[in-house]
């Protein structure tokens, strides 16, 4: 892996050459810069790569945990007997974290998320499906409390509704939204306030939520806007985890990003900023891809810095070689990372830094 290396000069005046990662450019700021660590490949190999190590030690402060963490396999069957296998991943995972002293803040994600329900939640009545929530929460509170800084309390909720009309291959139903109504991320979030504390910030998360003039006739914006209004209403939401997934076959528009995340009635924090090629056309040649790639990131990364409301940053996953695109998606030739297969930074890091950089000289001219 290749590192990038700049000229400082210190407070004795000795110069020497150090190593300056997305991170330190965040802190410049006070924007945390993130990642969503992998712990395992989709073989069930943890991951021991040390150029993974070094690229996430060099350019992170924060850190998604999420590892074992999915109710449908943490808790395949109702009752409170929870996976052995699901517990180690847990575990595990939270010891990476704490092996990387780097990292200063870590994030819980997702305690609820409709596509990870297990299946037995469908056939329980309404007040047996809030009692298993309430329960999920005790659970997961219990195992994090005074270890996380935030928890993405709902990720990606109820996708039905009037803002898809039309887009019927985009939505599935939601049991706990069709049992109990929208009022289950009231309940849900009150319940994390409660047993996480005050000190931890909630997160309500969703995807393609960061500009109106998105796909789907902005309808995962609408639909944040209407669902975080509600909780915020209720004083129960910090923040509206953006995650920012970006295709380069639609390019990410600055002015309207700003104003869409300007329009929330809380902070934001991009959570988990990737820009995928594979869609670019066929005939797009390599070095097109990663200049194209480039300029949205940096367009993501203006768009954050300049609105004013952003708090966070984090990107995907650290490469190319374990990200969710790979392990989840079937998507080999997305690489949508910062870092290629081999941790290699692409021009899109490069861009980002630049970018850091550009907002630290307007906001620190001197």
């Amino acid at each position: 892996m290749k590192s990038l290396y700049f000229l400082k000069i210190k407070k004795d005046n000795v110069v020497e050459w150090q190593m300056l990662g997305l991170k330190d450019l965040g802190t410049r700021i006070g924007i945390p810069v993130g990642v969503t660590l992998w712990y395992k490949d989709n073989k069930g190999n943890v991951i021991a790569d040390d150029n993974y190590k070094i690229t996430v030690k060099a350019n992170y402060d924060l850190a998604t945990l999420d590892a074992g963490i999915a109710w449908k396999w943490l808790e395949p069957t109702p009752g409170g007997q929870m996976d052995k296998w699901s517990l180690g991943d847990m575990t595990g995972q939270l010891k990476q974290a704490q092996s990387l002293d780097n990292i200063t803040k870590l994030r819980l994600h997702a305690v609820l998320w409709a596509q990870q329900y297990p299946d037995w939640l469908q056939s329980l009545s309404a007040a047996d499906s809030n009692a298993a929530v309430v329960q999920r929460i005790e659970y997961l509170a219990d195992k994090y409390k005074g270890i996380v800084q935030e928890v993405d309390v709902v990720n990606e909720p109820y996708y039905s509704g009037s803002f898809f009309v039309g887009n019927g291959s985009f939505t599935r139903p939601d049991t706990l939204y069709n049992k109990l109504g929208p009022d289950y991320l009231v309940n849900a979030f009150t319940k994390a306030r409660g047993l996480f504390g005050d000190n931890v910030k909630l997160i309500y998360n969703d995807t393609a939520n960061h500009s109106l003039k998105y796909d789907w006739n902005g309808g995962y914006t609408k639909l944040t806007q209407k669902n975080v209004s509600l909780l915020a209403k209720h004083g129960m939401v910090d923040y509206v985890g953006m995650q920012t997934h970006l295709d380069a076959k639609y390019p990410a528009v600055l002015e309207y990003m700003i104003q869409t995340i300007n329009a929330y009635p809380v902070p934001v924090v991009m959570t988990e900023l990737d820009v995928r090629v594979e869609n670019l056309p066929k005939n797009t040649s390599e070095a097109d891809k990663l200049k194209i790639q480039a300029q949205i990131y940096t367009t993501a990364v203006e768009a954050a810095i300049k609105s004013g409301k952003v708090k966070e940053i984090s990107f995907g996953q650290a490469g190319d070689r374990y990200s969710w695109f790979v392990e989840w998606m079937g998507a080999p030739n997305a690489d949508a990372m910062l870092f290629d297969d081999k941790y290699n930074p692409k021009l899109s890091y490069f861009s980002v830094l630049k970018e850091f950089l550009n907002q630290i000289r307007q906001i620190h001219p001197n």
